[in-house]
């Protein structure tokens, strides 16, 4: 009996330390992001024809903190404003008549049921309830804001 105690303990220390280095992931996927969208911008500056850009003009309101790929919904012009797989997620919530569960976006997109898997989209949908595009309106089922 002890020996299984251990290894349970064991296992989730290892889970923890999974799930850390999986969130320090997520979080430098959406610095490289960022840095691919200033890069980007770059070199769109520097094309010939392209104007001087206006130094009085309105900041954009899109101007997202350094790292951050998913703009707090009060900041975006629309879904539009999110990367690709979010916008996803968002298609896929709404088309639900009732709130989508955690598996049933999961299938839907045909992620296979891996640990590193579940939890990186776990913590993108919880990442769109904390910047006020998704409602999760009980642990793991999710619905779009109104």
């Amino acid at each position: 009996m002890d020996r299984i105690v251990e290894r349970r303990d064991l296992l989730r220390e290892q889970a923890d330390g999974l799930r850390k280095q999986l969130e320090d992931i997520d979080v430098e996927l959406d610095q490289l992001a960022v840095a691919e969208q200033v890069i980007a911008r770059l070199l769109a500056d520097d094309e010939p024809g392209n104007a001087e850009p206006d130094v009085d003009a309105e900041p954009d309101p899109l101007s997202l903190p350094p790292g951050m790929t998913v703009p707090h919904r009060r900041q975006a012009r629309g879904v539009s404003d999110l990367p690709g797989e979010y916008q996803r997620f968002l298609e896929l919530i709404a088309a639900s008549p009732r709130p989508a569960a955690f598996r049933y976006v999961r299938e839907q997109l045909g992620v296979p049921i891996a640990a590193k898997n579940i939890e990186g989209m776990r913590s993108k949908l919880k990442r769109l309830v904390e910047r006020g595009w998704l409602i999760e309106t009980q642990p793991g089922k999710f619905t779009v804001r109104p």
